[in-house]
């Protein structure tokens, strides 16, 4: 018993370290189907965090194709903007050429904030000829918030400071 046991645990202390091998060595344990695959280096979400309204902010999301055949992208697009988000635009930049099989490419996502606050996730699709469970998924979120100086005028706009000038006035003296 003891013996079956420790052949038992051998086995399964074997496959471990392979497992972690064949992980460390960035070979791809998913079959090839002969299709091309995206397999990304960066997160597949992304947080904009503050985006101040009317200026941009860009992220790239690097990708490799570790499947055997070349990788086209034909189209992207981001989802439909929902009821409550600010208005702003995203462009999103792809590979026009194909990536061949173990290249890197980037796609790049800009995001311009308009006139208006308030917090937003979008998803972001890709048509491409990899297989349909691989086409990649992508999510952006973040806020769009008044720049420092609107945000400013704001506060002295609720009279804060009239309401100190006395007391800083009456100490001054």
């Amino acid at each position: 018993m003891k013996k079956l046991t420790s052949i038992l645990l051998i086995i399964l202390f074997a496959l471990t370290i392979h497992a972690n091998a064949q992980r460390r060595s960035g070979k791809n344990p998913v079959a090839d189907t002969g299709r091309p695959q995206f397999t990304f280096l960066t997160k597949r979400i992304y947080d904009f965090g503050s985006v101040a309204i009317n200026t941009s902010a860009t992220y790239e999301f690097q990708f490799k194709n570790t499947g055997s055949s070349p990788l086209t992208i034909t189209k992207m697009h981001a989802s439909d903007r929902a009821k409550n988000d600010p208005e702003k635009t995203i462009q999103i930049r792809y590979p026009e050429k194909p990536v061949k099989p173990g290249k890197y490419a980037y796609i790049s996502v800009t995001l311009t904030a308009k006139d208006q606050t308030g917090s937003f996730k979008d998803e972001l699709f890709a048509t491409s000829n990899a297989a349909p469970d691989n086409r990649p998924f992508l999510l952006i979120v973040g806020a769009v918030t008044p720049k420092h100086e609107e945000a400013r005028k704001e506060t002295d706009m609720h009279g804060y400071f009239e309401l100190l000038s006395p007391v800083v006035q009456s100490n001054v003296k």
